[in-house]
């Protein structure tokens, strides 16, 4: 029922690796820096390396910003990863990622270990309503032991009132990161 969640320092982007008892998500990649070097071979393997995990049982990329999907190449390379969730765009070059993929959805959930995860945004209907890929961000709360996580991503505030009116008081979480690396919004 416990989970543990940690951001890493990627810089201009993000990263998060949620562990519960005997499984492993992560949320984002991170940045590309250069063809030979990306947040996924020079702090994401190495970390989760140290932290001993092998596989991945889920990576989530929220949307098609390359400093939040710029480690994905390097990651499903070094470790085996389960499924990937995303809302990349029809024809985007990580789709070709030989991985089990679905697409993020407002109202898909799994339990893992007691952890609760629950995808709260984009809706079915979204993407033909955002022209700005921030807005179609894959939107994860987290809930454990009572407490929970609310991953925004780069959603901006339309999507963010969107949420509001269809999730309301839902929303509300112990931990909360920022959307859109702390937007006026």
């Amino acid at each position: 029922g416990e989970a543990r969640v940690v951001t890493l320092d990627v810089g201009q982007g993000l990263a998060v690796h949620v562990q519960t008892v005997s499984h492993d998500l992560l949320f984002d990649t991170g940045p590309s820096y250069s063809p030979d070097a990306n947040s996924g071979n020079r702090i994401i393997v190495p970390y989760l390396r140290a932290k001993g995990v092998r596989r991945l049982d889920a990576m989530v990329l929220s949307h098609a910003d390359r400093d939040h999907s710029g480690g994905a190449w390097s990651v499903a390379e070094e470790l085996q990863v389960g499924r990937l969730l995303t809302s990349l765009p029809d024809g985007h070059e990580l789709l070709a990622l030989s991985l089990a993929q679905q697409p993020c959805r407002d109202g898909e959930h799994w339990e893992w270990d007691g952890v609760h995860f629950e995808l709260l945004h984009p809706a079915v209907n979204d993407v033909d309503r955002y022209r700005k890929s921030n807005d179609l961000s894959c939107v994860l709360r987290v809930t454990a032991a009572g407490r929970s996580a609310l991953l925004t991503s780069d959603i901006e505030a339309r999507a963010e009132a969107a949420l509001l009116v269809r999730h309301g008081q839902r929303l509300a979480a112990d931990v909360l990161l920022v959307p859109h690396h702390g937007s006026r919004t």
